[in-house]
This record gives C-alpha cells, sequence and structure tokens, in this order.
C-alpha cells in the first residue's frame, strides 16, 4: 500500500507541468466544484459529463472518474490535480510546444524499454490512447514499475487538459489481461469533456 501511494505521488509529480506565466500569481485554489448548473460562476449550462462526474473550474472541465478515485478529494499540483490512479494537468493552448508533446505520447527522457501505443482513438476535442509502458528510468526506482495507461488530451478554447488513468502493473501480470480486465477504469479519461475559459 505505502508503495502504491509513493507511486502516485511520483506520477503525480512526473505528469505534472510548469507553472504558466499567466497563472503564477493566482491565489486561488487550483480546483473548485462547479456547484450547481445554474449558478452565476458555473459556464456549464447542462453538464455534458454524469451526475457524479468530477467538475474542476478554471481551467473549466469535467470526466468520470474510476472507481479507485470517486470520493476522494484531489491533491492539488502544479497546473492539475492528481487522485489514486488519475491524473488532470493543463496547459494553455498557446504552449505549442507541450500540447504537441501531449499529443504524441513517447518514452519519456531517462528511461528505456518496452513503450507500445496499442490504441489511438478520437473522442470530442481530442483523441484518447491506450498506451503500454514497461520503460525503466535510469534512477528513479518510483519510475520502474511497468504500467497500462488510459491517456486523453482534449482542447478548449483556451486551455488543453490531459487525463492520465494509470494500472500497475507487477512482474508475472500479462499486461493485456490487466488492459482487458481494467478497460472501465483505463477509458475513464473517454470522458473529459473541456470547455471555455
Amino acid at each position: 500500500m505505502k508503495a502504491g501511494w509513493l507511486l502516485w505521488f511520483g506520477l503525480a509529480l512526473v505528469n505534472g507541468c510548469t507553472r504558466s506565466a499567466g497563472e503564477a500569481g493566482q491565489d486561488r485554489p487550483a480546483h473548485s466544484a462547479i456547484t450547481s448548473a445554474g449558478s452565476a460562476s458555473a459556464p456549464i449550462a447542462v453538464a455534458p459529463c454524469g451526475p457524479d462526474a468530477y467538475r474542476h473550474e478554471g481551467p473549466d472541465f469535467c470526466a468520470e472518474l474510476p472507481a479507485s478515485a470517486r470520493g476522494k478529494a484531489p491533491m492539488v499540483i502544479e497546473n492539475g490535480v492528481a487522485f489514486p490512479d488519475v491524473i488532470f494537468t493543463w496547459t494553455p493552448k498557446s504552449n505549442a510546444a507541450a500540447v504537441a508533446e501531449w499529443k504524441t505520447p513517447k518514452v519519456l527522457d531517462h528511461h528505456h524499454g518496452p513503450f507500445e501505443i496499442w490504441t489511438t482513438e478520437p473522442i470530442p476535442g481530442g483523441t484518447y490512447f491506450l498506451i503500454y509502458d514497461a520503460t525503466q528510468h535510469d534512477t528513479a526506482e518510483v519510475a520502474k514499475i511497468p504500467s497500462v495507461r488510459g491517456l486523453a488530451v482534449v482542447e478548449g478554447e483556451t486551455m488543453v487538459v490531459r487525463c492520465v488513468v494509470t494500472v500497475n502493473l507487477e512482474p508475472q501480470d500479462d499486461p493485456r489481461a490487466m488492459a482487458a480486465s481494467h478497460a472501465t477504469e483505463l477509458a475513464a479519461c473517454k470522458s473529459l469533456r473541456v470547455f471555455g475559459r
């Protein structure tokens, strides 16, 4: 269990991105729930996600969470929020280099080993990927655990949001069998919807 939380925290740090100049002076928290579709501060007139979806404001998006994250409070990370097994990060559309990198998943720097994109699927406003990653970081132990990930990158009017659901694998696990048995969790990011602001 301790190793699982360390991995979750490590992935939150690895998947975070740098704060943009426009966000550096923000005083409000990075996340807040949209309380109702009719509230003055909520730009979403009719929620496109289900009634139990996670809703974020600033940037405005919603997504269904995998079972492991439901009912949990998010941990605020730089330009994102993290739940057990799922991380949301965002960047302005003007950050062309980061957006291009998100749209073309690849082996990270200082990693080596098997990396396969099993599925590339269009979703509203973006793309969903199913990825097998058994790469090993040269030094960081937390980044040596193989995984299957469901990853979505969706563009809004001004912001791009990335959602990553991770299923960690044990050495004896068959990756495709694990992906099949966790298909619902891995597909949670397909529900990501990004709105204006």
